[in-house]
C-alpha cells in the first residue's frame, strides 16, 4: 500500500503538480511505531 502512495507522488512531482503532491503526503493516514 505505502509502495500505491509513492507512485501517486511521484507521478504528481514528474508533472510539476508540487502542491498537489504535498497536500497528498499530509492526507496519508500512517501508523507510528518502532522504526
Amino acid at each position: 500500500k505505502l509502495e500505491s502512495y509513492a507512485c501517486v507522488v511521484d507521478i504528481l512531482g514528474r508533472y510539476r503538480h508540487l502542491i498537489e503532491a504535498e497536500e497528498f503526503i499530509n492526507k496519508i493516514p500512517l501508523k507510528h511505531g518502532p522504526a
